[in-house]
């Protein structure tokens, strides 16, 4: 009778520890960095490679149209992004603002010259997401 009774509680416990599991690792299971390091990644790898349909939702509506229209002239057809590296990110205390160093290296495709561009971008939280507010350039040009 024992037995009965223990193969009944066994899915009963897991049950209500797959329930609490969401709760012990806290809302949505990731911090405001990863969240910032998981978008960042993934715009910067979309402007690598050129993909605006996958840098839209990470642009301010004023940066998007910028570069929205840097992508309609062709200023980016002539263009190979070489590398890009993170070189800094910093999380202000309010956890609603990044600034994020970004070393970049890119040359036009009809010549061999590597250029270096250093910039810093402002990444805000903005419902639910980081966006990239603002794009300062600190040495170098950019495409």
């Amino acid at each position: 009778m024992d037995r009965m009774r223990t193969k009944r509680c066994i899915p009963a416990l897991a049950a209500a520890a797959l329930a609490l599991a969401p709760a012990a690792c806290g809302a949505g299971g990731y911090s405001p960095r990863d969240k910032l390091d998981q978008s960042t990644m993934k715009f910067y790898e979309a402007y690598r490679w050129g993909e605006l349909d996958d840098m839209r939702e990470h642009l301010a509506p004023a940066l998007l149209q910028q570069v929205e229209k840097e992508f309609g002239d062709g200023t980016y057809e002539n263009v190979k992004i070489v590398d890009y590296e993170i070189v800094d990110m910093q999380l202000e205390k309010s956890k609603k603002s990044a600034r994020v160093r970004i070393a970049l290296q890119w040359h036009a495709l009809d010549a061999t010259i590597v250029n270096d561009a250093v910039f810093v971008d402002t990444w805000t939280w903005k419902t639910s997401k980081w966006i990239l507010a603002e794009r300062t350039v600190k040495s170098g040009v950019l495409p």
